[in-house]
């Protein structure tokens, strides 16, 4: 009998809008095209209780788990309560992990409940697996792994076997985003009405939301050096060596929306990948190629002239070079002619100095550059969403208030801002190899052995005041929306997203001292609900979110 497979993702984390896992319905097309079963259980979706039960009864020979680093806990849980459910099977399953933080940290899941761990991108060494379990049912769990790229299986004592993934070449790069994605069909459908169902999220003025959008990977990883991010490092740690960025082209990825938008009548492309423009004269002139098609398709008919496109891209994407530095305003105003509308940039923070220090390691650029591509894009009628660190370990307090000061300026000309409170430390990224920081973690325990995991969380602030400002920031948060409602007599039971948002900077600059800011936000946030009470400007609508 051939083997079936369970392929299971957990949770999104919270804020973020639920959507297809790309990635598992990419696993289940090449092992149903080679003749394997396959089914999916997405845990935003569904209740997991069918599975555990088909588990019991001994339905899947492997269960295949896309873990994360942030919900580590609750994946280990999870993974427990499968393994608990497979105890009452005649043939125990399989139990693989892999993805981005398996491949990255396989010493940690192998230890803690997962048999082997799948390096890299995984389609081709997970259908080998399969059919390793047909040919040779009996082959001990080791031996196995020397025959399949990519596989990590613990030898015990500390030690590993480690097969590299196999070189990501550009024509399986291609297959698996653009070929692949032609192929699936995927339940879309089924998310936006539970996005409809359970978010009453729109946006502001310049801000705008749309229930049906689909998601693409245009390229293989990101070329940057970030010092908090471990995007970097997935595929060249599981091949064991650097690799070039691979990429669609323009025409292919005008093709992918085109698809799309025939199939599933979308309204919005996110373009997932952590740096859509890539940030080489290559990945802009791809992008200029498909501004071109894109424009021309609008003003044909094939495309509707209100699609909008969303990406998460690079301030020095935008920076033409040579001294001085200047915008690229052809690449400007060709993304907002395409449709462009929201642009994520990762400035992390206004200060020169943390700009350039190692966990944030934004390599040649400057407070100013940011700013200069910010400005730019707004002109152009583009709605930048910033990225901002408030616990940078190295932060001084002042460096702290400028950065909230100078947001608050961005928001109030249209920007969306987006906060992270502490860095986070992602096994993979480069800020694990260094020292002189405070790491903080978060103990699971195996509910077998009893062994205790240390679960590398974050980055502890150095600066006292900062520090506490971080972990009383939910409170103080809570404490200026209660004051906000009651000054402004808001009565909805949704507070608006950029109303929370200007919440968050309120209570954390009265932590910080910072009076005269609070107030101006505490103004400029009393305003934005008075003014959202009389109802949305004409053309536009409402975001909000839970208070």
């Amino acid at each position: 009998m051939m083997p079936r497979v369970l392929l299971l993702t957990s949770t999104s984390a919270p804020g973020f809008h639920v959507a297809p896992p790309l990635g598992l319905h990419r696993l289940r097309h090449r092992l149903e095209c080679s003749g394997f079963s396959c089914d999916i259980h997405d845990a935003d979706l569904e209740s997991e209780a069918p599975f555990l039960d088909r588990v019991a009864r001994g339905g899947y020979a492997v269960l295949g788990f896309s873990v994360s680093h942030c919900n580590m806990a609750d994946d280990l849980d999870r993974i427990w309560r499968f393994r608990t459910a497979a105890q009452q099977a005649k043939a125990r399953p399989l139990f693989v992990a892999g993805g981005q933080e398996a491949t990255l940290n396989y010493a940690q899941f192998l230890g803690a409940g997962i048999d082997m761990v799948l390096m890299g991108f995984a389609e081709r060494s997970l259908v080998e697996l399969c059919q390793g379990l047909v040919r040779q049912p009996e082959v001990p769990l080791r031996e196995r792994a020397q025959a399949i790229p990519g596989a990590v299986v613990d030898l015990g004592g500390g030690a590993f076997a480690v097969q590299p993934a196999r070189p990501l070449e550009a024509e399986e790069f291609r297959q698996l985003s653009y070929g692949s994605a032609l192929e699936l069909e995927l339940p879309y459908h089924r998310y936006w009405d539970k996005i409809r169902r359970d978010v009453d999220a729109h946006t502001f003025a310049r801000g705008r939301f749309v229930v049906e959008n689909v998601r693409l990977y245009t390229s293989s990883h990101c070329p940057r050096r970030c010092g908090f991010c471990s995007s970097q490092s997935f595929l060249p740690r599981s091949q064991g060596h650097e690799l070039p960025i691979l990429a669609l082209s323009g025409v292919e990825v005008h093709h992918l929306i085109l698809d799309h938008h025939r199939r599933y009548r979308i309204k919005g492309v996110l373009f997932s990948d952590d740096d859509f423009l890539i940030g080489s004269r290559s990945g802009i002139t791809r992008a200029l190629k498909l501004c071109e098609l894109v424009q021309s398709s609008k003003a044909s008919g094939e495309l509707p002239g209100d699609l909008m496109l969303s990406c998460q891209s690079r301030v020095a994407d935008f920076l033409q070079p040579g001294s001085p530095r200047s915008v690229d305003q052809r690449l400007v105003s060709a993304m907002a002619a395409a449709g462009f509308h929201s642009i994520g940039l990762g400035v992390e923070t206004f200060s020169d100095r943390l700009l350039q220090c190692p966990t944030i390691h934004k390599h040649g650029i400057r407070s100013r550059d940011c700013r200069m591509v910010l400005d730019a894009l707004l002109a152009a009628g583009l709605c930048p969403q910033i990225n901002i660190i408030l616990g940078i370990p190295e932060s001084t307090v002042k460096e702290l208030v400028d950065t909230l000061d100078t947001a608050l300026d961005y928001i109030l000309q249209g920007c969306q801002v987006a906060t992270t409170p502490y860095i986070l430390t992602v096994p993979g990224s480069p800020l694990t190899h260094l020292a002189g920081y405070q790491t903080v973690t978060r103990p699971w325990i195996h509910p077998v052995t009893g062994a205790r995991v240390e679960i590398a969380e974050r980055l502890e602030p150095s600066d006292p005041l900062i520090a506490e400002a971080m972990a009383r920031l939910q409170e103080d948060t809570d404490s200026a929306v209660r004051d906000l409602v009651e000054r402004s007599g808001w009565g909805a039971p949704m507070l608006p997203k950029t109303a929370l948002g200007l919440a968050r900077f309120m209570g954390l600059a009265r932590r910080l001292g910072a009076e005269p800011l609070s107030a101006r936000l505490h103004d400029t946030a009393c305003q934005l609900l008075r003014d959202a009470r009389q109802g949305p400007s004409p053309g536009s609508a409402q975001e909000s979110s839970p208070m």
